[in-house]
């Protein structure tokens, strides 16, 4: 069953801690259709989520404990927050930051504090651990990307005079210098799934910072700018045929841009305000993450654009950090209103398909459902987003192995359409009441699906059909349920 709290792990990972993280396991979005999924701490106040596998199952990053130390993390909806170790640093300055994670999810590259008390670059492997990557003769690297099957790793590191240099390097070569424009420091931040294009920022010889791309053919080139005299590339797509970031433009503001070999360098639709920039692209693409100012309001959000809805802008206080191969999740965080910030991950593409229409509510018309996560059900990851309820109404969701239907339902408006063994999702934190939204997210876990015997596991080749009951007046006290949804596993 769901409840409405997260539990969290104690940094070594030996068992949970005695509290729970309880600050907005799901929250919704009324704007988009989408679902916000808090994804715990460590204790911390400062936890942030910075990568994606493929399709979003997986994301990686860090979380403070209560001392102020940063553990890097590798996150699922089946094992939660897990820390994933470090390369031996001690007493207050222990710690590491995941940036980076392959398709599948089994190899994370970042940095981590070394006994020496720099920090350096790791690749760690599931199954395998963290891997020092040293550095190009400096005190300190980092790794930010690695491509889809975790063999090319990039990032930054020192050299011994002290100037940083983007890396490119893999178990055969070992920490490659990518050079510079001509001047003294560059810096690598994204790279393509094949792991032959790498993109950042290199110095020229005016000392200007300046979007670059790298391949083995061409060797570093300069990507321009929006009209000012610096820009940054943050990173590119499958190919490496789209590079994403940010540029001055010639009014020296900061805005997001969108770099293809046909086009150039082209301004992305923001959100109106004072800056904007470009984080993330999938791997086709066409789907980008970024963060800047609204045109109204103030402040700062992070917004997901594509050709074909422009700009779409997530909740305030969000900072986008990353999105998934498939463009269907990211991750990030979200300012709670404690202040802390909560690592969170972003959920557009929807999974099964609705069937059996449901009857109009007081507000006339159906309540819709959605389903969010993965269709292995082993992540055992899976939201549904109820919206079109009525302001208030006591809502949970109900959910059984077969479709059915019975309409009219005694003592109900509504159309039932499940079939037999219906189990109802009402333990502690399931039954919610929507707000003026009319939105509700549920946060289930399919291995622990509620039948009227206990409770069963959603297997390979099941499907599971889910709808929302809800409380009404239409005109007097009554009940009504959404459409259905079918999940095939």
């Amino acid at each position: 069953m769901v409840s409405g709290c997260m539990s969290a792990h104690d940094p070594g990972m030996q068992g949970p801690l005695s509290s729970l993280v309880c600050a907005s396991l799901a929250l919704v979005s009324a704007a988009s259709a989408q679902v916000v999924q808090d994804l715990g701490s460590f204790g911390g106040p400062e936890n942030m989520g910075l990568a994606l596998s493929a399709d979003g199952a997986i994301v990686v990053g860090y979380s403070y404990d209560p001392q102020l130390r940063a553990y890097a993390f590798r996150w699922s909806a089946a094992t939660g927050m897990q820390n994933i170790g470090d390369l031996g640093g001690s007493g207050g300055f222990a710690g590491a930051y995941a940036n980076g994670v392959s398709m599948d999810g089994d190899c994370v590259v970042g940095d981590s504090r070394v006994p020496a008390g720099s920090d350096h670059a790791f690749r760690w492997v599931n199954g395998a651990g963290m891997q020092d990557l040293g550095t190009l003769g400096g005190t300190t690297s980092s790794g930010k990307d690695v491509s889809a099957d975790g063999q090319v790793v990039v990032g930054f590191s020192t050299l011994a005079s002290g100037h940083l240099r983007a890396f490119r390097w893999t178990p055969v070569t070992g920490m490659v210098d990518l050079g510079t424009l001509g001047g003294l420091d560059s810096f690598a931040n994204g790279v393509s799934a094949d792991g032959t294009v790498v993109v950042g920022w290199a110095s020229d010889a005016a000392g200007q910072q300046r979007a670059c791309r790298w391949s083995a053919t061409a060797g570093l080139s300069d990507l321009g700018t929006l009209g000012g005299v610096e820009a940054s590339a943050a990173a590119t797509n499958g190919d490496g045929s789209v590079v994403v970031g940010s540029s001055k433009d010639a009014a020296g503001q900061t805005r997001a841009f969108r770099w293809t070999q046909a086009g150039g360098m082209q301004r992305l639709d923001d959100l109106g305000g004072a800056y904007a920039a470009a984080i993330d692209v999938d791997e086709a693409g066409d789907v980008v993450v970024a963060n800047g100012a609204p045109a109204v309001g103030g402040g700062s959000r992070g917004f997901r654009w594509s050709a074909a809805t422009g700009p779409v802008a997530l909740e305030p206080d969000s900072v986008v950090q990353g999105v998934s191969a498939d463009g269907g999740a990211a991750a990030g965080f979200h300012n709670a209103l404690n202040g802390d910030l909560r690592a969170v991950r972003w959920r557009w593409s929807t999974i099964g398909a609705p069937y059996c229409s449901a009857e109009p509510n007081s507000l006339g018309a159906p309540a819709t459902l959605a389903a969010y996560g993965s269709l292995d059900v082993t992540q055992r990851d899976l939201a549904l987003r109820a919206q079109g309820l009525p302001d208030g109404s006591w809502s949970f969701v109900i959910s059984a192995p077969s479709a059915g239907v019975t309409f009219p339902l005694p003592g109900s408006q509504g159309r039932l359409c499940l079939g037999a063994a219906i189990g109802a999702h009402y333990g502690p934190g399931e039954v919610q009441r929507a707000d003026a939204s009319g939105a509700l997210v549920w946060v289930l876990d399919p291995g622990a699906l509620p039948t009227p015997t206990g409770t069963t596991a959603a297997l390979p080749g099941d499907t599971w059909h889910f709808q929302v009951w809800y409380r009404d007046a239409n005109p007097s006290a009554t009940s009504n349920l959404t459409e259905a949804r079918a999940v095939p596993y």
